[in-house]
């Protein structure tokens, strides 16, 4: 079951519960399609946010036997406090020299990646709620 697409440009701002039904549905869309992606390719999925465990534990049922590093810097924290925005500047300047060429980032925070490029999401994700790139190949 998908939820309707969030009002466009001018339209009635969207509730709490909205938001999180279509950051959870995005979520789910866009780590599926990840794990498509990297089925047969040799590396590590490095998990930066560990938050309530929920999206590891989502991870280690969808990749069996594939190493999964998660990085906290505050462990069970409020859903609804969001990093600040010097969160996205750190990310963004210090995760590209760890990724493999052609490795996949998916954040729910813009990101500025050097040597990455934005895909689109798929189906089922809602643009602004999740973030995808490609490292070069």
């Amino acid at each position: 079951m998908s939820a309707a697409a969030p009002p466009a440009g001018g339209g009635r701002s969207l509730s709490r519960l909205e938001k999180l039904l279509f950051r959870l549905e995005s979520q789910l869309a866009v780590l599926a399609h990840v794990a498509r992606a990297i089925e047969g390719r040799p590396g590590v999925v490095f998990e930066l946010g560990l938050g309530k465990g929920r999206t590891y534990d989502h991870l280690r049922e969808r990749l069996p036997g594939r190493e999964i590093f998660v990085f906290e810097r505050e462990v069970d924290t409020n859903p609804y406090r969001m990093p600040d925005e010097a969160m996205a500047g750190l990310v963004s300047r210090l995760l590209p020299p760890a990724l493999a060429p052609g490795a996949l980032v998916v954040a729910d925070l813009p990101l500025t990646l050097p040597d990455c490029a934005p895909l689109p999401l798929p189906e089922g994700a809602v643009d602004g709620r999740y973030f995808l790139y490609r490292h070069g190949d």
